[in-house]
């Protein structure tokens, strides 16, 4: 057996393993719990947009506030700042950035306005919120990918063996019967704790990088 150095079978080692005793389809086994699973990121991505057109919401009515006199302000059909300097606020809001050329132009020109930990804040409700979405389709394709073929002979036979689970259905059926509804959210609390400030840098990150690729930063 070929083994790395820390004394445990190499990847190809494991690799060779799984297509012996399963065949090729057991590098995709548990796929359809996790595309079910990773289909709730789409809430993970638009509670960051969300989130960061919400405070610059926000900054737009404070400065609304703080300029205009309530006498004087302009009645915008859209209820928005009229401000010459910032074009998008001249426009409705399904038209804002229809004229960007590239979407770092239009993150970049969205996103200059808020500061840091706006930014970081934002991650954080978008992490929050992404693992509140797949959190209950996690252990069960945890537990169909951790879950080893069951076969009739001591040596493992891919066509004469059986898989416990099936299909997702089975898996969170077995997983309901054995813990219930609570099964499906244990370990939450911690994983949501980590998530906070996880994402919240990552968002950071990420958007230094978008400002030094658009030529600005926050």
């Amino acid at each position: 057996m070929m083994l790395s150095s820390t004394g445990l079978p190499s990847t190809y080692q494991v690799a060779l393993t799984i297509f012996r005793t399963e065949g090729f389809r057991g590098f995709f086994r548990g796929i359809t719990s996790t595309c079910l699973r990773d289909l709730g990121y789409g809430w993970y991505f638009a509670t960051y947009e969300g989130t960061c057109r919400l405070f610059r919401w926000w900054r737009t009515r404070r400065k609304e506030k703080e300029y205009f006199p309530e006498s004087s302000r302009s009645s915008h059909p859209y209820g928005v700042l009229m401000d010459s300097s910032d074009p998008a606020t001249l426009l409705p809001p399904n038209q804002h950035h229809v004229n960007h050329a590239s979407l770092i132009e239009e993150i970049d020109s969205f996103e200059s306005e808020l500061s840091w930990p706006e930014l970081m804040a934002a991650g954080g409700l978008a992490g929050i919120m992404g693992w509140l979405c797949t959190f209950p389709i996690d252990p069960i394709k945890s537990r169909i990918q951790e879950t080893r073929w069951v076969s009739p002979s001591s040596t493992p036979n891919f066509k004469a063996s059986k898989h416990p689970y099936n299909s997702t259905l089975v898996a969170t059926r077995s997983l309901y019967r054995e813990l219930g509804w609570k099964g499906l959210w244990t370990g939450l609390t911690p994983t949501l704790i980590r998530a906070v400030p996880t994402n919240m840098v990552t968002f950071l990150v990420f958007e230094m990088i978008i400002g030094a690729a658009g030529g600005k930063s926050h």
